[in-house]
């Protein structure tokens, strides 16, 4: 496993780091929830991994790419509220890392049994793009960041921030919550892994995120 940024790209690093300060804003004494160098996996492409198997995501369907930048506010607040959220998305990288350690022919009966129709409606979206953070593509960093900052844009607009930014303030002292929410959001790549590779974990996630924002009133 490796972990950090410092195998990346050194511009790709810093788009990675620009990415999770917009994420996890830091709180007003500058303290932030997450270490850089604890994120797992962060190169994407080891040649061990371009096994059938792989696990570092090396590439992402438009279908799991748009849905993850347009909700990633209000999932990282389920995870922050929910315990059984959070269970659930360390089942899921658990599953993830698991795979790294089966055959091909496992590998390939546990994508079966997990993979779940997709509506006409997401059918446009089947297109998957390559990703590589041993590179550097500027257009892709500013169509994330832009992503993000659309996103960021609308959570502002549901009156989400403040709340947002008192439950990441409170990660650090909360037994419950903390360790759960920081293992997840620095085992990241698993879990794009698992929304994008695993149907049931993938379906769980989006009925979870609407139903919050529609008890939020954001829709």
């Amino acid at each position: 496993m490796t972990t950090g940024v410092g195998c990346l790209h050194p511009l790709a690093q810093e788009a990675v780091i620009k990415a999770y300060k917009k994420l996890f804003p830091p709180g007003s004494n500058g303290e932030t929830v997450y270490d850089i160098d604890r994120l797992e996996d962060m190169e994407l492409t080891l040649p061990e991994q371009q096994k059938i198997y792989n696990i570092g995501t090396s590439s992402i369907t438009a279908r799991t790419m748009n849905y993850l930048l347009q909700n990633v506010y209000w999932i990282n607040v389920c995870l922050l509220v929910n315990a059984d959220f959070r269970s659930c998305f360390d089942d899921a990288i658990m599953i993830e890392k698991a795979l790294m350690q089966v055959d091909d022919i496992q590998y390939r009966d546990f994508r079966d049994d997990m993979t779940l129709p997709v509506s006409d409606d997401d059918l446009s979206n089947t297109k998957s793009f390559g990703i590589n953070l041993g590179s550097y593509r500027g257009s892709v960093e500013g169509l994330v960041l832009s992503q993000f900052q659309k996103a960021w844009d609308k959570f502002i607009d549901s009156g989400m921030t403040d709340a947002y930014q008192a439950l990441l303030d409170e990660v650090p002292r909360n037994r419950d919550m903390g360790p759960a929410f920081l293992n997840i959001i620095h085992a990241v790549v698993y879990v794009v892994n698992a929304m994008n590779r695993n149907g049931v974990f993938d379906k769980y996630v989006r009925l979870v995120v609407e139903s919050v924002k529609k008890q939020l009133g954001e829709e």
